[in-house]
């Protein structure tokens, strides 16, 4: 049995599962507890979270968890993420080994190897070289939210192991496809609280960063414009279509364009050639609002996948995130 945790945008959901066909999974259990989410990068209440865990194991209630591993899904504001590239030079042909590639990674994950300037590969042991080259990603988890874990001794106690996966690699390992992923592809992952904007290279995450803005601002701006509670600006959101019968269009429009504009800049940041690359959108919330696919593409200058959960059969906003872990887990 595999174990996933993921921090949604109003409750933890704890899924354990088993391997399904054709990529998916068999959910034979799942409890959420509420929480009071993500602001503005981090906890609303660090303290609350022990108490959530402890809700989330009491409410699961089953046995011999001590036997099996959890992947607990971090939030892109939780991580930091880099890459670069490293290359060492030979004065014959040389065997590439464990110990040249340790050396070459200091501790970081490969993307891919070249040698002697050749096509990306896997692996460079056993290739003998005069060159080798390797794109080296660097993830590194934010303290806060590891200490988070650590003091939930429920959780802690009740597993053998516990690994952790950045939400938007286990997004992208889910839905977008190998080729696109090898050949480097950027997602954008639209949240109620945020919005993250990953660098991803076959399996690895090479260029993570977070916007504070995400689906409530835009409910959030109506709700100051038109002078109503976040509840009714909220349903207006979830109304709005090409009529505009409720005028919210340029609050809507103003708020996706600034984001979108941020996104681009972020994009340009890290490479220009980015723009090139294919680029996905995914979050639940990336559909409710109408013409946000159109507006997010025009502004940044590329045509955007939007990616759906296949298996949200619940139909929540967040189920990209939580199945895609889940899968990860197996």
């Amino acid at each position: 049995m595999s174990y996933s945790l993921y921090f949604g945008d109003e409750s933890i959901v704890l899924t354990w599962s088993r391997p399904g066909i054709n990529g998916t999974y068999i959910t034979k259990g799942r409890v959420s507890a509420p929480y009071n989410g993500i602001i503005e990068g981090d906890f609303a209440s660090f303290v609350e979270i022990p108490g959530v865990m402890k809700n989330l194991m009491n409410k699961a209630n089953f046995p011999n968890t001590h036997r099996n591993k959890l992947l607990v899904g971090v939030p892109s504001c939780f991580c930091v993420a880099s890459s670069e590239y490293r290359k060492r030079e030979f004065e014959k042909p040389t065997k590439v080994n464990k110990k040249i590639v340790a050396e070459l990674l200091g501790g970081g994950e490969a993307c891919y190897f070249k040698v002697d300037g050749g096509p990306p590969l896997i692996t460079a042991i056993g290739r003998s070289c005069m060159k080798i080259e390797v794109l080296v990603s660097n993830v590194k988890i934010k303290t806060t939210f590891v200490d988070a874990i650590r003091q939930s001794f429920c959780i802690s106690r009740g597993f053998k192991g516990i690994k952790y996966m950045p939400v938007p690699l286990a997004e992208a390992r889910y839905l977008i496809n190998v080729a696109d992923r090898d050949k480097t592809a950027y997602l954008i992952s639209y949240k109620m609280a945020d919005t993250s904007v990953s660098v991803i290279v076959g399996d690895h995450l090479c260029t993570i960063d977070t916007l504070d803005m995400g689906y409530a601002h835009v409910i959030n701006d109506i709700s100051m414009v038109k002078n109503i509670d976040f509840k009714s600006a909220a349903m207006l959101l979830k109304r709005y279509n090409a009529q505009d019968s409720d005028g919210i269009m340029q609050i809507v429009d103003a708020r996706l364009e600034d984001m979108a504009e941020q996104i681009k800049d972020i994009l340009l940041k890290h490479d220009p050639d980015l723009l090139t690359r294919r680029g996905f959108m995914c979050g639940g919330h990336t559909d409710e609002i109408y013409g946000a696919h159109q507006i997010f593409s025009q502004t940044i200058g590329a045509e955007l996948t939007v990616l759906k959960c296949p298996l949200n059969e619940d139909n929540i906003p967040d189920a990209t995130a939580r199945d895609g872990l889940a899968i990860a887990s197996l």
